[in-house]
């Protein structure tokens, strides 16, 4: 903690250095800080428009970190296209009230600046940006900056590399997952139709949650679990379950959101799984069919389009979670959620501690070796302990989803991070299990947990039902009249030369007719998954060339006209095969109501 303090005091003081201004020849403003420079006293303007044109990049966020005397960013800013932007950082305020006429500082369309020490405001718009620029960012430091403002430089640096990391971790989940999300959020409909709303069950408990996850610290806590497990509610992250059942532990509550085949295998061999699951609409669909228990569904905060949609075809609010990188971070928020007794985390080592990747029976468990280390460009942070321990940015990312989180509690609500070992989370309140054991948890606390499931029962009617498959099937025939417009707008392109493509007026008003009506018959919303993960390949895979002549913009507008209706014709193929694998469900239950 105290270099943490040592290092914010030494930026605070950089950024407090006084400015003294001079001119150059030119009669342009020229200033110097700590005895450095901004620019250079002879040409400034040379200088700014050299920098400018070996830096810039198109299609591409340009982030300018330090104002200097201004000349950079102007000439950063005449090069923008309508389609670029300029993030300006600077530290020092005084030098940015020298600035107030800077023709780039009015344009607010193109141009942000991040002034001062504002770290959540920096972070904030980086993540927005990394996000809209799918991580083409361009970093520029000005003259002397390094030298001038060397703490500050180095954490704007570190920064932006873990943004651009941690953007790179989600980027690389959407598209693993995206196909895997959409089959499951159609298909299980089915099982949310007859599953318990997280709402209801809010407040229900009074009594301790411990949270498990499966970091390799969980393994020294194991035999203090079992012999106190009729003092908390014990709830699992995900693929942990293996672990608790391997030493005879069965928790009283899973917590599961992942759709991807791999979850499914960590269930696969389970027998009378009838555990109480809380999952997420994403999960995968095999692992609902294999659960027998109480089934608890939560909405996903943040994923607006999807919720809503869930809310109305359900006809109740669901509820919805805050989530992170893991299951484990949306796993805290549904224990804040369900007790308004203290809650407390284990096996959250979000680290490789002893170098191992998970606690012993966990199926994913391996030892860390170099070659891993490299592969996973593994780095250290500070540990549980004071010391250093190694992580990565997928751990990286759940750690910051935690802080993220604890951050918006605000101390509202304590959460005791009793893992000891792995990370440090800021936020969380460190103490040994046994003191939580033994400060919190020393009544049976049985009665409570006959009460979180004894609500009512979301038992459909065969009415209900009926609206369900008319609906989806509804759904069903969209995509296929949708089908039928692609192969329209497909064969329009194809009778272009696709060597020298030309979209004359009549070509394109086809187009633009077939647009409309494909865009009316996929407004509902169902299938965003699928969409938009075409829509942001093809968006990022055909952008604009430098120097594009009419005939390079044409066939690239063609190629990308292709891959567009191509790649949605196939995303539609896939879900009409999800929605006939819904309406088979369906019918099955109709059958049985009758």
């Amino acid at each position: 903690m105290h270099l943490n303090i040592d290092r914010t005091q030494l930026i605070n003081e950089e950024v407090s250095s006084k400015v003294k201004t001079f001119f150059s020849k030119e009669g342009m403003p020229v200033y110097e800080i700590k005895g450095y420079l901004t620019t250079s006293k002879y040409r400034p303007k040379i200088e700014a428009e050299k920098i400018s044109q070996e830096n810039y990049r198109k299609n591409n966020c340009h982030i300018l970190l330090g104002i200097g005397s201004g000349n950079i960013a102007n000439e950063l800013h005449s090069l923008l296209s309508n389609k670029e932007k300029l993030l300006i950082i600077e530290p020092n305020k005084n030098i940015l009230e020298k600035m107030e006429n800077l023709k780039c500082l009015l344009d607010t369309e193109k141009v942000k600046i991040i002034s001062g020490l504002h770290n959540e405001e920096l972070e904030k718009v980086l993540y927005s940006l990394v996000k809209e620029y799918n991580n083409r960012i361009q970093l520029i430091i000005s003259p002397n900056y390094d030298k001038i403002y060397p703490n500050f430089t180095k954490k704007a640096m570190v920064k932006i590399k873990e943004i651009l990391m941690l953007e790179t971790v989600n980027r690389n989940t959407l598209s693993r997952f995206a196909e895997n999300w959409q089959e499951n959020f159609i298909r299980n409909f089915y099982f949310a139709f007859q599953s318990k709303p997280l709402n209801t069950l809010a407040g229900k408990l009074n009594c301790p949650v411990v949270i498990a996850s499966g970091g390799p610290s969980l393994d020294k806590h194991l035999l203090l679990i079992k012999k106190n497990l009729n003092k908390f509610f014990l709830l699992c992250a995900g693929s942990t379950l293996n672990t608790l059942l391997d030493n005879g532990i069965v928790p009283d509550g899973i917590v599961s959101i992942d759709g991807g085949l791999e979850n499914y295998n960590h269930f696969k061999n389970l027998k009378d799984f009838t555990i109480p699951l809380f999952y997420s609409m994403t999960l995968n669909t095999e692992i609902l069919k294999l659960h027998s228990g109480e089934k608890i569904i939560f909405n996903s905060k943040g994923h607006d389009q999807s919720n809503q949609i869930v809310d109305e075809l359900l006809k109740y609010k669901v509820g919805e979670v805050i989530g992170g990188g893991s299951v484990a971070n949306f796993t805290l928020d549904i224990a804040n959620k369900l007790t308004n007794g203290p809650v407390c985390l284990i096996g959250q080592d979000l680290a490789y501690t002893d170098n191992a990747s998970h606690a012993i029976g966990n199926i994913n468990f391996s030892k860390i070796d170099k070659v891993k280390m490299n592969e996973r460009k593994m780095f250290e942070i500070d540990g549980y302990h004071g010391d250093k321990v190694l992580t990565d940015y997928p751990f990286f990312s759940m750690k910051r989803g935690f802080e993220l989180y604890l951050n918006y509690l605000n101390h509202s609500r304590e959460v005791y991070n009793c893992t000891e070992g792995g990370a440090f989370i800021n936020g969380c309140v460190n103490t040994p299990f046994k003191s939580f054991i033994n400060e919190f948890c020393k009544e049976k606390i049985s009665k409570e947990f006959l009460q979180l499931f004894s609500s009512e029962n979301y038992i459909k009617t065969n009415e209900n039902w009926e609206k369900l498959y008319e609906i989806m099937n509804g759904e069903k025939e969209k995509c296929q009249q949708a089908q039928a417009l692609c192969t329209v707008a497909l064969d329009i392109l194809l009778k272009l030369n696709p060597q020298k493509p030309i979209f004359n007026i009549k070509t394109n008003k086809k187009l633009e007719k077939s647009d409309k009506k494909l865009k009316l018959l996929l407004n509902s919303g169902l299938l965003f998954y699928l969409f938009g993960e075409v829509i942001h390949s093809v968006n990022n895979n055909f952008l604009e060339k430098e120097s594009e002549t009419f005939e390079m913009n044409q066939k690239r507008i063609y190629l990308k006209s292709l891959a567009l209706y191509e790649g949605i014709q196939i995303s539609l193929q896939k879900a009409i095969h999800y929605y006939q694998e819904l309406l088979n469900d369906i019918s099955q239950e109709l059958i049985k109501g009758e």
